[in-house]
């Protein structure tokens, strides 16, 4: 098996990341430049405090916003476009 051919087994469709502070910086970051040049098709931002959801997609090598949330919106959104959910249904209230 070829190097190129491990590595791409590893690999994630998708990304979610929480946003605290710090891990923000790196998501926001250094680990979105590692998914874009890895071809990591979607990535979403989820953040509890703000009870935000901000959906991106890599398109010609740059991350585009595609969808963003707040509260009680509903979200369908790829990779889980078929599969609505309410996103409130994330905060522990």
């Amino acid at each position: 098996m070829t190097s190129s051919r491990c590595r791409s087994s590893w690999l994630p469709r998708s990304s979610v990341a929480s946003s605290r502070p710090i891990p923000a910086r790196l998501d926001r970051g250094p680990k979105r430049e590692i998914y874009g040049r890895f071809a990591v098709p979607q990535l979403w931002f989820v953040d509890p405090d703000a009870r935000t959801l901000e959906a991106f997609a890599l398109r010609d090598s740059a991350w585009v916003l595609i969808a963003s949330h707040a509260d009680d919106d509903e979200v369908a959104v790829a990779p889980f476009a078929a599969v609505p959910f309410a996103l409130d249904a994330l905060w522990a209230d």
